[in-house]
């Protein structure tokens, strides 16, 4: 009895902190609240009767107008919009500061461009899809959160292209977008509770683009809790100097190359990678966490003097793509450190090209190769490895090494000859 008494108190609280919430913020002048339901406002596809069959009688409301009857409905709960579109083009009419859009459950057909900060919140218990897209390309914020986006087109399912736009997305799925889930170029993002899955290539997409999430433009991100699974191209790809993403409790899953990029060996000639996670060209990467499995040619990849700190991290069974890759960790011309580390059953377990690395506490084990080196240069990069505490266990075979040097600058546990004997690892600092 205490345990219900308690839970109608506290759903009446939710209930009274809801409404003082929605009132105050529909009371502004200013901000602006509106609801959106797929069966009312001006938009709506059935009339006034089917409503009611489909509802019930509590839905007859009188302000309800048939459908192409324009500003019939007000956005207000008791006669919603009938699309996120109307209730955004009434709060550019009302010249809104901000505005929040509640959606019932049903399916939107529309895309959606945000020119003030925006809040879109779907029904509780899910089924608010948007069949659409999200561009940001101003100095707005936009908070979207229980929501699916479903069979995006290009660009992306979400576009942000500002340096001083902000994206939070909380419980949000994003499934068969086209070219990318979510493209943010400066500002920041902010995820928790996300899922990108099954994201598609296009023949006239440049191969960079390809990716679940693609971060550039110096962005500032932080994700947790996120799902990448079956994209194409790239799982999480990040860019560009300044660019900086931290990512705890992420999971990269089954990532496909581009399908249109038959050639791989000229993609991979070109520069470009395919990975589950690639981190390039300056920009850093702070992970902990993390499952990367079954991704096609590389698992993590680390190039174009970026860097990666990564803790608690399992890499395995990245798959080798016409004769290319297989590795599950691979730095090249980069530098990367690694804490509480796997990496098994893969043609690779580490590839060190020219690499700043430094790796405490972890294994490599059950791949062809335990480690790979190859030594292109003689460059500052080649100076700075080591590894403490960390052991290669069955592998076919422990090292393989190509290029200039006699022999590996950097020992591993178990080796027998090593020189010169192993540095000590400085740690690189963490940024929270």
């Amino acid at each position: 009895m205490k345990t219900i008494r308690t839970t109608i108190l506290t759903l009446s609280a939710i209930g009274i902190a809801m409404s003082l919430s929605s009132a105050a913020l529909a009371g502004s002048n200013c901000d602006k609240l509106y609801h959106v339901g797929p069966y009312f406002g001006a938009s709506a596809k059935t009339g006034k009767g089917a409503v009611n069959e489909l509802f019930g009688s509590k839905h007859d409301n009188p302000k309800y107008e048939a459908p192409g009857e324009l500003d019939s409905c007000d956005g207000s709960e008791g006669c919603p919009f009938g699309t996120i579109g109307e209730a955004l083009a009434r709060a550019n009419k009302e010249q809104a500061c901000s505005v929040w859009v509640l959606v019932d459950a049903g399916s939107y057909n529309e895309s959606l461009s945000i020119t003030m900060t925006t809040r879109i919140t779907g029904a509780f218990g899910g089924g608010t899809v948007l069949l659409g897209n999200l561009t940001n390309s101003g100095p707005n914020t936009l908070k979207v959160e229980r929501l699916t986006l479903q069979d995006s087109a290009a660009p992306a399912a979400i576009r942000v292209d500002h340096p001083s736009a902000g994206t939070i997305l909380t419980d949000v799925t994003i499934n068969r977008a086209a070219v990318a889930g979510i493209w943010q170029t400066g500002g920041w993002l902010r995820a928790s509770s996300l899922r990108v899955s099954s994201t598609r290539s296009l023949p006239s997409a440049p191969l960079q683009q390809g990716a679940a999430i693609h971060i550039e433009g110096a962005a500032q991100a932080r994700l947790s809790n996120v799902a990448l699974v079956a994209n194409e191209g790239n799982g999480l790809l990040a860019e560009g100097n300044s660019t900086r993403v931290h990512a705890s409790a992420m999971t990269v899953r089954a990532t496909r190359h581009n399908p249109n990029y038959a050639d791989l060996e000229t993609a991979v000639l070109a520069g470009y990678g395919f990975a589950g996670i690639m981190i390039h060209d300056e920009a850093e990467l702070y992970g902990q966490n993390i499952l990367v499995e079954d991704n096609d040619v590389l698992g993590v990849l680390v190039q174009d003097g970026a860097n990666a700190h990564l803790r608690d991290i399992d890499v395995r069974r990245t798959t080798v793509v016409q004769k290319f890759g297989g590795s599950n960790i691979a730095v090249d011309s980069a530098g990367l450190e690694l804490h509480d580390f796997t990496s098994s059953h893969a043609t690779v377990g580490l590839v060190l090209v020219d690499a700043q690395f430094h790796a405490y506490d972890g294994v490599s084990h059950n791949n062809y190769f335990g480690v790979a080196f190859v030594q292109l240069t003689t460059g500052s990069y080649s100076d700075y490895k080591c590894a403490q505490n960390v052991t290669l266990q069955g592998n076919t075979e422990r090292y393989s090494f190509w290029g200039f040097l006699p022999v590996p600058e950097i020992c591993f546990d178990g080796l027998e000859a090593c020189t010169p004997p192993p540095p000590v690892c400085h740690s690189v600092p963490w940024i929270p």
